[in-house]
Parts: C-alpha cells; structure tokens; sequence
C-alpha cells in the first residue's frame, strides 16, 4: 500500500515535472519511452501518443547512437549519470529538422542493480552554440583588429621616412632642370613611390585575410608596366653585378585590361626576392601566352641561393622564413609572398615554384587579363604627361572660399601666373559675382558659411540653365553666359572628402574636385582639361601619342632600359603625401620652412600668410577644444576642418593629416580617437607657433629688410 504522503509526493513530482520548462523523458529498461512531459512534446513536435510508441533511438542519427550504446546507456546500466550533448532529429526524422540537445540522464536500479528505469532532462542547445561561435567570431575579430591596429601604427612609422624622401626628390625636381641629373630624380621617384605602396598593401594584409581586397580593372600599358620593373631594379642589380633583363613574346598584346596595381605588386615581391637572393648571375622576367584564351604566364628566373624542395609549401604561409640567418642577412615580413599567392589567385591564376640549391629558383605564375583599346591607354598616357604641357591663356577665375588664408594662397598662385581673379568668402556671394560677370571657371569650397558650395553650384547651373532656355533675352538679364551659352567650369575645393562625396559634387553640378591643400600643377592642369576639352584632355596638346615616351625592352639588359625610361610622374604625384609619425613635429617644422622657401621671392604675400596662420591657431584650436568638452561631434567635425583649411594654406602636410582623421573620427563619432588625434594636433600647432615667433618671423623680417 503506498501511504498518503508518497502518493501526495508522487503528485507534487508529477506537476513539477508537467510544468516544467526543461524537456523531461522517462523510458523503461528496454527504452521504451512511458513518459515525457508537455515541454518534450513542443521540442520534438511529438505528442505524447507519438512518443509512446516510440524508442529513444530513434530520436537520434548514426553517431550519436554510437555515443549512447558505448557510453551513455553502459553508465546508465552501473547507476551513473551521464551529461553532453548529442545531435537529434525532430519528429520528421532524418528528413526533419537537426539540432544540438544538451541532455543530462540517470537511471533506477532494482535492488539487484538491474536497470528499472532510465530518465532525461534535455532542452535544445542551438542557441548556446551560436552565442560560443559568435564569442569566438568576436575574439577572433579582437585579435585581428589589434593586429590591424599594430599594421596599422607600424605603417605610419615606415610611410614617414618615405614619404620624406619623395618629399625631398620633388624639390629637387623643382629646382633641376639638368637631363640626367632630373632623369635619375625621376626614376629615385618612381621607386620610391612604388615601395611606398607595396607598403600599403602589406600593411592592408588583414583586408587580404578577410577577403575584402577587390581588384580595380582598367586598361593599362604592359609595357610600361614591366619597364617600372626594371626602372625600380635595375640599378640594385647593376650595382651587384647581376644582369636583369624582360623578354616579352611577341604575340603578348601590349594593352591589356586588369589591375595593373596588383600585377606590378606580385612582379615587385618577385623580382625584389630574386634580387635579394642572387650575388651573381642573371635574373629573368619571362611574359608569355598560354593556350587558354586570356591567361598570360609570368615566371622570375634567378640564378640564386635555391630553396629545399620540402620547404616550398612554407614560403607561401604568412610570416614564415625559411631560416633565421636568412633574415638576419636578407631581412623582410616572410609576407610577400603568401600576399602574392593570394593576389594571383584573385586574377584567377596560380603561382608554383621550382628550385635547386645553389643553382636557383624559377617562380612562375598565370593571371587572366582582357585585350585593352591601345587607343584608351594612349588617350589616358597623353592625359598623365599633359600636365606638363598645359600653357593656359589669361583667365577671369572667381574664388569662393571662406578660409582668408586659403583664398590669399589660392588668389596668390593664380594671379602669379597671370590671371585676373574675384575672390569672395561664401557661396551667396559667389552667386552675386556670378551673376554680375562672365567667368571662365568657378573654384568652388565647399564648406562656407551662409550658404555652402554644393548649394550655390546648383544655383549657378539653375541660372544657366534658365538662361539657355531664355537666350532670346540675354541682353535684358542681369549677367550672361558665353555666346555659346556652355556651362562655365566649377571646381570644388574640399580639405576633406568622404566615400560618394564626388558623386555629390558631380550631381550638384561641379565638374571635378581637388583636394586640399591645392597643388599649383594639378590646379592648372585641372583647369586646362575643363576649358580645353573635359572628355577629350589630349586635345590641350597637338599630338597625345606625341606625350607617351616609347619603351625600349631589348635583350641588351639593364642599361639600355634605364636609359630610356622616360617615366613621368602624375600631376597629383607633386602633392607631397600626409604623414604621421612620433616625430611629427620635426617634419611639421620642415614643412613650414620648406614653404618659406617656395615663396621667398614674394615676401608681403609669405609674411601675411605666415601672421595669419599665427593668428588664427590659437582661435581655431579654441574652438575644437571647447567641441571636444562639450562632446559636439557635429562642431568637433567643423572646428577640425577649418584647422585643415589653415594648416593647407601654409603647407603643413604633417598637421593636416592629424586634422583630417580628426575629423574623420568625428563624423564616427569616435571619441577615443577624437582626443588621440586631437593631442598630437594640439602638440604641433604649439610646436609651430612658438616656432614661428622664435624663429620663422626673425627669417621673414630679415629676408623683408
């Protein structure tokens, strides 16, 4: 007789079990399931009927039954427990739905230790996993991002001397005008630019690991491409003795359609090792077509140290040398190459090896490319050299910048070079001085006040439009267009600009932009393709193919082809590049004094500049400190760049470049690298103003006097 209290436990325990949320089963010594409670039946879609005439086994695929028959029910036979997770089906079985069920389960054993009954609590583990995985995607995330911050800090460290060095070659361009003198500049140039964006993309080798990186197809000049190559090694090469020289089959088309960028770069990271590697011999640069359609192989033959057949696979793993000596004498990241087979495999081709020690290495690889217009590739060639060419008549510029200082330097360089300028600090006034005379271009800020530029160049061009459909009454309106009635050229001027903000300026009616500080060659060169002929540039100068040096790849060797390179720089190559380093201010200083130097022969126009900028530090750092207190992102982002349009004014590039990722930050909204950039910025504008009063302002009265 079971006694009231039992029957009364039996009862509480039945209720528990009914409404509990954890799926409770209980089966007897054959697994038969007796019992399972309504927690059960929603997560298996079972009802109690279904699952009576069940056995616990078939709620299980394959593997885990293997688990339950070697380890779950022999310790349920011994009277243990047993907890982990196995995978389940759903009530459709193996057609139905597969899921993770955490179960922990127990056994009641007779008094002869036999097995009576076997019970489980269970509930479904998905969700769990996914937040473990999600755990894990955001550790993983973590570590990348701190080794992206680390690429990241060590890249600033190395574009700094760098950048120096292109720096200091483009003044000595400026003032060298003697033929092999100017020739090695260019190519001193030329290498030091190409290294300083293989830079870029080793130090972007998270973006490479994430599969971010996407290639940038256009239409370029094999040619010229492999003449880089040997412009940037030759003289390494020549110097150690080694004969480097390009062969190129004569049936590999010239013009080819495809990322040019990273073509070069796997040709660098061979050629570079092949060099590095080799103390005497030949280094070979093979092009040539395949059998497939588009697929054109590249292979690098040395005469080097070789490397071990069983060490190949290594050189292609991330951070791998194959030994320390190795380093020790030949330096490098061992990410070259693991770089290269990533970039070769996105050109949908593949890198291999073959190598013999002492005798050396031949590196090989395939990369598909599209025919190119020869006639493309010459049009954009012209438009490269053309800079240099541009000869602009006496122009009437209207200047609309609200920066005095900016708009002092802009109105300076213009009026230099012979053309009659209206300048005015915002866009409403530059739609009065629009409407009173003819302009033959507009430079356009675009952040002003009272209205700003992206406002007042649809203005302009809704007059304009207006007045082309009223041509009939020109003489009666209040300004006029060119008898052609063509829209006057607008150019923006911006200290900052963000992804799709060309496209802004574009529909807003500008024609192109610049970025600031304003280079001089690339303002004239911009201005001479909007009044010369925007979609055909080469038609500034009388014969554009004329403009594209002729390469000369030979087997004659390295001589002959540095000989002939006739390699000329972008207009926007002239910008010396932004730079951030610990020792900013050293560079910030030389920034300044460089700048003093440039203009030197105009000493009001070098003296006010120099005094405004004194001038306005110490208010415009005013009001970004009080944003940053206030925690304004909107007015941190505008004291930030009216910082950038000083700093450009006088050239300070290392100033500018904090100020921009201020400001970048700032539109983030990221505070923590708000003050971090907004220190190193406070730390030179200090710098360069008690500079100046100490130093800068005694140079300029005594070159006045």
């Amino acid at each position: 007789m079971i006694s009231a209290t039992a029957k009364k436990q039996k009862k509480n325990c039945y209720y528990i079990a009914q409404s509990s949320d954890e799926s409770i089963a209980i089966s007897n010594s054959q697994g038969q399931l007796i019992y399972i409670n309504p927690a059960h039946e929603k997560l298996f879609g079972r009802s109690l009927e279904e699952a009576l005439i069940c056995n616990y086994r078939d709620y299980y695929p394959p593997e885990s039954l293997e688990i339950l028959n070697t380890r779950v029910v022999p310790a349920l036979m011994r009277g243990e427990s047993w907890e982990g997770i196995l995978d389940v089906y759903d009530k459709n079985g193996r057609n139905g739905r597969r899921f993770p069920l955490w179960e922990r389960a127990g056994s009641i054993l007779d008094a002869d230790g036999k097995m009576l009954y076997g019970f489980g609590f269970m509930h479904d583990f998905t969700k769990q996993i996914q937040i473990e995985e999600e755990l894990r995607k955001t550790k993983k995330t973590a570590a990348n991002k701190a080794k992206s911050e680390f690429l990241a800090n060590m890249s600033h460290e190395i574009r700094t001397p760098i950048s120096g060095i292109i720096g200091m070659i483009k003044i000595m361009l400026t003032y060298n005008s003697e033929s092999n003198a100017r020739q090695s500049l260019i190519i001193m140039q030329h290498s030091a630019e190409f290294l300083l964006n293989i830079i870029n993309d080793i130090l972007d080798f998270s973006k490479i690991e994430a599969g971010k990186m996407k290639l940038s197809p256009a239409d370029f000049d094999l040619c010229y491409t492999m003449e880089g190559i040997l412009s940037q090694f030759g003289p390494e090469a020549k110097n150690n003795n080694l004969f480097l020289q390009v062969n190129i089959a004569h049936d590999v088309p010239r013009y080819l359609h495809g990322d040019e960028s990273r073509l070069r770069q796997v040709l660098i990271n061979l050629v570079g090792n092949a060099v590095k590697f080799t103390e005497q011999g030949t280094i070979s640069v093979n092009v040539e077509k395949t059998e497939e359609p588009g697929k054109l192989l590249f292979s690098v033959t040395d005469t080097g140290i070789g490397i071990p057949e069983n060490r190949y696979a290594d050189l292609f793993e991330s951070f791998v040398q194959l030994d320390v000596s190795y380093s020790k004498k030949y330096q490098g990241t061992g990410l070259g190459l693991p770089i290269s087979k990533k970039l070769v495999e996105m050109m949908g081709g593949e890198i291999r090896l073959e190598s013999k020690i002492g005798k050396g290495s031949n590196f090989y690889f395939t990369a598909m490319f599209e025919k190119a217009s020869s006639e493309e590739v010459i049009k954009r060639e012209a438009e490269k050299h053309a800079a240099e060419q541009v000869i602009l008549p006496p122009l009437k510029v209207l200047v609309a910048e609200d920066d005095e200082l900016n708009r002092m330097y802009v109105v300076h360089i213009l009026e230099t070079a012979g053309h009659h300028v209206v300048s005015v600090p915002d866009g409403k006034q530059a739609i009065e001085a629009f409407k009173k005379e003819h302009f033959d271009v507009i430079l356009m800020d675009i952040q002003m006040p009272e209205m700003d530029g992206i406002e007042a160049a649809r203005i302009i061009r809704n007059e304009e439009s207006n007045m082309r459909n009223k041509a009939s009454d020109t003489e009666n309106s209040h300004f006029s267009l060119p008898t052609s009635h063509s829209p006057i050229p607008i150019i923006a001027l911006t200290a900052y600009t963000m992804k799709g903000d060309r496209d802004q300026f574009i529909n807003a009616g500008m024609d192109d932009y610049l970025p600031k500080p304003v280079d001089k060659d690339e303002l004239f060169y911009t201005i001479g393709k909007m009044i010369g002929n925007a979609a055909n540039p080469e038609a500034l100068v009388s014969n554009p193919e004329a403009l594209v040096p002729k390469p000369q790849l030979g087997n004659d060797g390295v001589e002959h082809c540095i000989a002939d390179i006739s390699l000329v720089p972008k207009p926007e190559a002239l910008v010396p590049k932004p730079r951030l380093g610990n020792d900013g201010v050293e560079h910030c200083i030389a920034d300044i004094i460089r700048y003093i130097e440039q203009y030197n022969d105009d000493k009001e126009f070098l003296d006010n500049m120099l005094k405004g900028f004194v001038r306005e530090t110490p208010v415009r750092m005013e009001k970004l400190t009080r944003a940053i207190s206030e925690k304004n992102f909107e007015q941190i982002a505008k004291a930030a760049h009216s910082i950038t349009n000083l700093v450009s004014a006088v050239r300070i590039y290392s100033a500018a470049n904090y100020s921009k990722e201020l400001e970048k930050a700032a539109r983030n909204e990221q505070m923590k690298e708000v003050l971090s950039f907004y220190e190193s910025l406070k730390q030179e504008m200090v710098s360069l103003t008690k500079y100046y009063i100490k130093t800068i302002n005694c140079e300029v009265n005594a070159c006045i006097k």
